[in-house]
């Protein structure tokens, strides 16, 4: 993969495809020995099959900008403070980066690597930390009232927008702290602002976010409205968990993650906790496994593709096999037909997994 590479930056990070009257968003990547072209023609997207006329019998557009992003707050475009994914997924990411990498504990299949990243600066990221002495408190109130001005002007635009469509989706997520139930005071924080303009309880909502250690987090998420609560165990099974993800199970553990989704799905019942795992870095047999005993939980999985990204540990790990994909896709897709499980957001606004086009939803 050349993620760096000049030709990258003509690349649009979302299109959205249509293929008999299915509109479908895509997150493109720049692959350089790819066997798909994208190119304009006469203003017009077209994706060619390398060497191969005519083009593919799709449509292809890009994600327009949303109407709320072009306006600003103190010179910051709202869009910076609160993001749209795909045509309707409304994402918040209170602060960037994540602890675990100063410790030498990231994911290993992560690439947020401080070294290669720039940070906004007008954001909190996790690599001032230090500068505060490990204070969270100081780290965050530096520029938490600046912060949450602009989410809220944010929301409000959003609140009010007819451009933001078929539904509004919506997702609390965050980088990683070694204080881990300071994430959920953060979000939670927020989560407040946003019921004020956008109700938790009648829109798509979820919070994303590791466990936390105290269960009053998860009791005030559910009063607050949101629809579902998400932890991502990312591999299934201890010892592929302690491996792959050394910094959540120093600051959780993997067993606590299992007992927390049991808490949790009685907490807000069948089909309302959901779990991602990441495809295509642990044996499939060993996901699927996950899969079913999750669902017996009432826990609902989806996954990412695996991506070797430039900067994490598993950079030189191998390409997860497109044949793969489609085999996973088809199990999970019999598997919420037998849980009665519905797929994450709609085939609009999630754009990492194919079971939402499969199994499309109405939020």
């Amino acid at each position: 993969m050349d993620p760096d590479h000049d030709n990258r930056k003509f690349l649009p990070d979302e299109i959205i495809i249509t293929d008999n009257k299915i509109r479908t968003v895509c997150k493109l990547y720049y692959q350089s020995n790819s066997p798909l072209k994208l190119t304009a023609i006469k203003n017009k997207f077209l994706i060619y099959q390398k060497s191969i006329d005519p083009p593919l019998p799709v449509g292809v557009e890009p994600v327009k900008t949303k109407e709320y992003a072009n306006k600003k707050f103190r010179g910051h475009s709202l869009g910076e403070f609160v993001s749209i994914l795909g045509e309707d997924r409304i994402s918040i990411l209170p602060f960037e980066g994540c602890e675990h990498w100063t410790i030498g504990a990231q994911c290993k299949f992560c690439g947020a690597n401080p070294k290669r990243l720039s940070f906004r600066k007008f954001k909190h990221d996790t690599c001032d930390i230090c500068t505060y002495h490990q204070n969270y408190d100081l780290w965050w109130n530096d520029k938490k009232d600046f912060l949450l001005s602009g989410i809220t002007k944010a929301v409000v635009s959003i609140a009010k927008s007819t451009d933001i469509c078929p539904h509004k989706h919506l997702m609390i997520l965050s980088g990683g702290l070694l204080n881990n139930d300071f994430v959920w005071r953060i979000c939670l924080d927020i989560a407040r602002i946003v019921n004020e303009h956008l109700q938790l309880s009648k829109i798509d909502s979820y919070i994303n976010l590791i466990p936390p250690s105290d269960n009053d987090y998860l009791i005030e998420a559910k009063k607050l409205g949101f629809k579902s609560i998400c932890f991502n165990l990312e591999v299934f099974g201890k010892e592929d968990f302690i491996q792959t993800c050394p910094g959540k199970q120093r600051v959780y553990g993997y067993d606590n993650f299992i007992e927390s989704f049991r808490y949790t799905s009685k907490l807000m019942g069948k089909g309302k906790v959901r779990n991602n795992f990441v495809l295509g870095i642990q044996d499939i047999k060993k996901v699927m496994e996950g899969v079913n005993f999750l669902s017996d939980l009432g826990i609902v999985s989806d996954y990412s593709v695996f991506y070797p990204r430039p900067g994490s540990v598993m950079s030189k790990h191998k390409l997860t096999d497109p044949n793969l994909v489609l085999d996973f896709t088809r199990f999970l897709a019999k598997n919420y037909q037998r849980y009665q499980f519905k797929p994450f957001c709609c085939p609009l606004s999630s754009r990492s997994s194919l079971i939402n086009d499969i199994l499309a939803t109405e939020a």
